[in-house]
């Protein structure tokens, strides 16, 4: 599978992520998603195995990140509904197949304390 998105797009992801505009300062944004199309339920699976894998994968992003002295953060701002507005929105910006559900956006690379963060 293949997308056709090029360019910068960290800045409509922050966007899209409820407008977390302090994520399109991180040198990397890692988007974590689930592919319906690979079990076949398009989109319907339980939630919370998927989920709980997803989160393994956030972890190990920023394990890894912190091993490398950089800082992380997490943003599922705009991707509280399973394959609400915001799936919609990142296909729109990414070229994003519909059978790809996004659900953490893990900007990295942050030094020191993230401007203007806002708790969920």
């Amino acid at each position: 599978m293949t997308a056709s998105a090029q360019g910068d797009k960290r800045l409509e992801i922050a966007n899209a992520c409820g407008g977390e505009t302090w994520a399109a300062n991180a040198p990397t944004i890692f988007i974590v998603a689930y592919d319906s199309s690979l079990g076949g339920d398009g989109g319907i699976a339980p939630h919370e195995w998927i989920e709980a894998d997803a989160g393994c994968v956030v972890q190990q992003i920023l394990l890894e990140a912190s091993a490398w002295t950089l800082s992380g953060n997490i943003v599922s701002r705009g991707l509280e509904d399973w394959n609400g507005a915001g799936q919609e929105q990142y296909e729109t910006i990414l070229s994003l197949p519909s059978s790809l559900i996004p659900l953490y956006v893990v900007p990295v690379g942050h030094d020191g304390v993230i401007p203007n963060s806002r708790p969920f």
